[in-house]
């Protein structure tokens, strides 16, 4: 009897926000694309305290880490540091390709909402 794997997902979120998630505003399970324009509301609102979005990866393969909230955008970065620290997400396909991917939202992206054409990376 063979088993199919569970494949891995990754899904985003946006927080109003980050060190704290249950306070504020956070919207969850959504696309990259849906996160960065909840991402975009909440700044706009001017309002938050520490902003961001996140990862959720759900992958079997590195269950110590699966299923937890992560930054992946905070601060007006990517949260690169954040997500070395954990070498499974450092290394993982879904993550790797949600940060190249973020990469093409950041000169659209700063922390009031409007838009950075200043930004780095």
């Amino acid at each position: 009897m063979v088993e199919e794997q569970e494949k891995a997902k990754i899904t985003f979120f946006a927080a109003e926000c980050m060190e704290f998630l249950d306070y504020g505003e956070m919207y969850e399970d959504l696309s990259l694309p849906e996160a960065v324009e909840a991402y975009q509301r909440i700044c706009k609102k001017g309002l938050s305290y520490g902003p961001g979005i996140g990862f959720n990866l759900k992958d079997s393969k590195v269950s110590k880490y699966s299923d937890i909230n992560w930054p992946l955008y905070q601060g007006g970065k990517i949260a690169l540091e954040e997500i070395k620290l954990i070498p499974a997400y450092q290394n993982h396909l879904l993550v790797r390709a949600a940060v190249q991917e973020m990469k093409g939202y950041l000169l659209n992206m700063s922390k009031d909402g409007k838009q950075n054409r200043g930004m780095e990376r």
